[in-house]
């Protein structure tokens, strides 16, 4: 655990950061904005291919998101080839 110090009041107390809760909030936030974007995808073909309505915001979220995952997966990608180049 990481180790801050609060600078509330006259007196420093230390805390910690739960870095196994933040790791699991991060993960969770990834998985449910990826659920939202697996559900604009399919808002988008049911728009595009059947008498379903299409929204414009459907398509910015479509495309935001491919953008995002995207950069994410190059990333990944880079740090990994990083690791490998480096490691030996």
């Amino acid at each position: 655990m990481q180790k801050g110090y609060s600078t509330g009041g006259h007196q420093k107390e230390e805390y910690s950061f739960p870095k196994s809760n933040q790791r699991k909030a991060l993960y969770q936030t990834g998985i449910g904005l990826y659920i939202l974007w697996i559900i604009a995808t399919t808002l988008l073909i049911l728009g595009r291919y059947t008498p379903f309505p299409s929204y414009k915001i459907v398509h910015s979220a479509v495309v935001t998101g491919a953008v995002v995952l995207t950069i994410l997966g190059a990333g990944q990608l880079f740090r990994k080839g990083y690791r490998k180049v480096v490691s030996g």
